[in-house]
């Protein structure tokens, strides 16, 4: 495979396609299914079949994540592209050409926006100052304002970051130490009680982001020319609409994580008070919440904290209760089919999971 040596040049690379890259992220994902997989074990009595859901599940990630990562290589003033799962021998492809003509915003963690254009460059935020010189060299313009809003803000980003990774240790200790077992309420209450500690930090550090969106009007889609029957583009330059963009695989786990956490702990009262009626009742709830959300608002609470919303693919209007209806039955599909129908969101060239095909939707963000 091009590019898998250690050899060193002058240009600056970043999620590098290499192989120390690749020993080093198959280490990092190696090291926490193992961590997960022992809390699992431990928690659930060492059943096999929990071990074995635990390290689907991360298998699943470690392939989202990959399918997701692309290598980028700034060169000169030259910016090139290439995926992480591209054909054998490939090269990166030509992007753009920078200088002072182009602007890069960073929109949200560790995302940065390309102006004019579409493409967005994802990095890990310790990656963040050497994207910035990268650019500066070749004349982009930069406007880092999240780093001046943490600055102004130090104690509130770091509640974020307490909450956000204090919460992930969390989960795993809740896993071993507390029994997850069938009648176990101990267990799954501090299991959700550390998944709404580790959401709400992700819901912190996503504020200043939230800060800076503005609320989505149906006046903001871009329309077609006359004749178009009112119609949006989905496929625009600028995404699907002025100031939207698709929502993207990650930040919509984030926002099904919260929701997790809510109908968990409703899920956990029911039970606890109702016994197996409350089962029943739970999943009422549930079926009512998300479907309700969707064709009311376009948003779970979940999905109001990352500014995402759900709307006709056809035109970006708000979907029906069918739509919503469908779109849920999608959403089972798709996790019962090894959870390859919610990858799809990571490869699909607008973001669109089996569950958005099926109910005929899109998911959209603000992008401020």
């Amino acid at each position: 495979m091009s590019g898998w040596t250690g050899a060193r040049d002058d240009r600056v690379r970043f999620n590098e396609r290499t192989g120390p890259a690749a020993l080093r992220r198959a280490g990092w994902f190696a090291a926490v299914a193992c961590l997960g997989g022992l809390a699992f074990a431990v928690g659930s009595g060492w059943s096999s079949w929990a071990v074995a859901y635990w390290l689907s599940i991360w298998l699943v990630g470690w392939l989202a994540n990959t399918l997701a990562t692309t290598e980028w290589t700034i060169e000169g003033r030259e910016l090139r592209r290439r995926r992480w799962l591209s054909r054998l021998g490939s090269e990166p492809s030509f992007v753009m050409e920078l200088g002072p003509q182009v602007e890069i915003v960073h929109e949200m963690w560790g995302r940065w926006r390309i102006r004019p254009g579409r493409y967005t460059i994802d990095v890990q935020p310790w990656q963040a100052s050497r994207l910035i010189r990268a650019m500066e060299a070749s004349s982009v313009r930069v406007d880092d304002w999240h780093r001046a809003w943490t600055r102004r803000h130090r104690l509130l980003f770091a509640v974020s970051l307490l909450a956000l990774y204090g919460g992930g240790v969390a989960v795993f200790a809740a896993m071993a130490f507390a029994p997850m077992r069938p009648g176990s309420a101990l267990g799954y209450a501090a299991f959700f009680a550390s998944l709404g500690v580790m959401s709400l930090g992700l819901a912190i550090a996503f504020l200043p982001w939230g800060m800076q969106q503005r609320s989505i009007r149906d006046s903001r889609w871009r329309q077609l020319p006359a004749g178009a029957s009112g119609a949006w583009d989905p496929q625009s330059e600028g995404g699907p609409g002025q100031g939207l963009a698709f929502g993207g695989f990650w930040i919509r786990v984030a926002a099904y994580g919260i929701d997790v956490a809510l109908l968990g702990t409703i899920n956990l009262a029911s039970v606890h008070a109702l016994g197996p009626v409350g089962v029943a009742v739970a999943m009422v709830i549930a079926f009512a919440y998300v479907v309700g959300c969707w064709a009311t608002t376009g948003q779970t609470i979940g999905m109001m904290a990352f500014g995402l919303r759900v709307v006709r693919c056809v035109d970006g209007r708000k979907v029906s209760w069918g739509q919503a209806v469908l779109r849920l039955i999608g959403l089972a599909f798709a996790f019962g089919c090894a959870d390859i129908g919610v990858i799809w969101v990571a490869v699909d060239a607008r973001k669109r999971g089996w569950h958005d095909i099926i109910g005929g939707t899109l998911v959209v963000r603000n992008v401020g």
